[in-house]
């Protein structure tokens, strides 16, 4: 009895285990993602605004 309770245990923590790693994997991606727009954005707004700082000087 105790030794079928103990592999039904071990097999729970493998799979809480698995569970953690992939959430974590999922977070990473996610974080990678945000960080990823940010970057995006922020050049773009870069990019608008030295264009018009561009514009402004030149034209």
């Amino acid at each position: 009895m105790s030794i079928t309770n103990k592999g039904k245990k071990k097999q729970t923590n493998k799979h809480i285990y698995i569970y953690i790693l992939y959430n974590s994997q999922q977070r990473r991606i996610f974080y990678k993602r945000i960080m990823l727009i940010y970057i995006y954005i922020s050049y773009l707004v870069t990019i608008k605004f030295f264009k018009s700082l561009f514009f402004h000087l030149f034209l």
